[in-house]
């Protein structure tokens, strides 16, 4: 069942009181010289239709909290988060990850993973990539453990049968014995240093670094908005 979309008088209270007191609501506190990151699961980010006006705006109000920050379930239309980019405004870049999670022609819930990040605090590094494994990997995993994957391959195989002329339901994912692939492809970006400070005394100034680092999501949990 569908929950009932905000109104805009709630939408004023929601934001006023977000306003007032930010930190009941456990925002992140900005410290000087630091950078602040986030996951952020946003269930089914899909089309800008989806949402109403209010809510794209509460959603970009969310990550501007943060300098980085990795959202995932986002849909294979890109509209809703470029919405959302909309609403951030150039201080902020983005990318994301092609789809995951479904076989290419065939129906799924495909979705990508994708990170936005405030260009003044943080640089994109030269890293982008999904996290996979060589066909020659997946083949040795398999040869090595090759009985105890037949042992629950095959009772699978008689059900799939089955699902496939119509007479029982598709069965479910079954626990193999040996990791052979990642149900959703990890995506990896890479963000380097903070970006030099204007006026900074030579102290301040090397307080602000930020070493190089690596985020990798793998579709964390987190809170979802659908209003």
């Amino acid at each position: 069942m569908a929950s009932k979309p905000y109104t805009k008088d709630e939408w004023k209270t929601i934001n006023a009181a977000l306003d007032n007191d930010p930190d009941k609501y456990r925002f992140p506190k900005r410290i000087y010289g630091t950078a602040l990151m986030g996951s952020f699961n946003i269930r089914k980010l899909g089309s800008s239709r989806n949402r109403s006006a209010e809510t794209w705006q509460f959603l970009a109000r969310i990550c501007k909290q943060f300098d980085l920050i990795a959202i995932q379930e986002i849909m294979d239309d890109l509209s809703g988060l470029n919405r959302i980019m909309e609403y951030l405004g150039p201080e902020f870049g983005m990318v994301v990850s092609d789809k995951t999670g479904v076989f290419p022609g065939e129906s799924g819930l495909g979705e990508r993973l994708g990170f936005v990040f405030r260009w003044s605090i943080v640089e994109r590094g030269e890293v982008i990539s999904d996290i996979t494994y060589d066909r020659t990997k997946v083949i040795e995993i398999m040869a090595e453990n090759y009985q105890a994957i037949h042992h629950v391959m095959q009772p699978y195989s008689e059900k799939y049968l089955e699902y496939k002329v119509g007479t029982r339901s598709k069965p479910r994912n079954i626990e193999l014995p040996a990791f052979l692939s990642f149900i959703r492809q990890p995506y990896c970006v890479s963000f380097k240093r903070l970006k030099v400070f204007r006026k900074l005394s030579p102290t301040s100034l090397w307080q602000s670094m930020l070493t190089c680092f690596s985020v990798i999501t793998c579709l964390t949990a987190g809170r979802s908005f659908m209003h």
